[in-house]
C-alpha cells in the first residue's frame, strides 16, 4: 500500500494520527493504523477510484435525479443532462506499454535478453 500510495499514505497519517515520520514506528502497528483509516480517507478514496467523499457523491446523485426529472417534464429540452456523479470517478486508465521492473537486476537481465536478441 505504501508503494502505490505513498503520498495519500503520508497525508493521512500526519491528518489523523498525527505521525510525521511513519519510519519510526514498526510496520505492525502502521498496517493497524491504516486499516482504522475510513472509507472517506486519501487511501480509501484511492482504493475506490473516487475523487469525493461518500457525501459529495451522494449529493451529486441527488443533483443528478433532480436535473433526470426536470430534463423528463420540461419537453422543449432534448439534450439529456450529464450526470455530475460520473466525474467522481477516476476514469479508466488506457492500457500503456510501459514496462516496470521490481529491481535493477531484474531491469539488466530484461536488457541483457533485448541485447542478445538483437545480435
Amino acid at each position: 500500500m505504501i508503494a502505490e500510495y505513498r503520498g495519500e499514505f503520508i497525508c493521512d497519517l500526519a491528518e489523523v494520527y498525527h505521525i510525521y515520520d511513519y519510519h519510526s514506528i514498526p510496520v505492525e502497528t502502521l498496517g493497524m493504523l491504516c486499516s482504522g483509516l475510513g472509507p472517506d480517507s486519501r487511501i480509501g478514496m484511492k482504493q475506490a477510484k473516487r475523487y469525493a467523499s461518500r457525501d459529495t457523491i451522494l449529493l451529486a446523485m441527488i443533483c443528478d435525479e433532480l436535473n433526470d426529472i426536470r430534463w423528463g417534464l420540461l419537453s422543449d429540452e432534448n439534450e439529456k443532462p450529464e450526470h455530475i456523479t460520473l466525474s467522481l470517478y477516476e476514469p479508466e486508465k488506457e492500457e500503456s506499454n510501459v514496462i516496470t521492473y521490481d529491481s535493477g537486476a531484474d531491469f539488466e537481465g530484461a536488457r541483457a535478453e533485448i541485447l542478445e536478441e538483437m545480435k
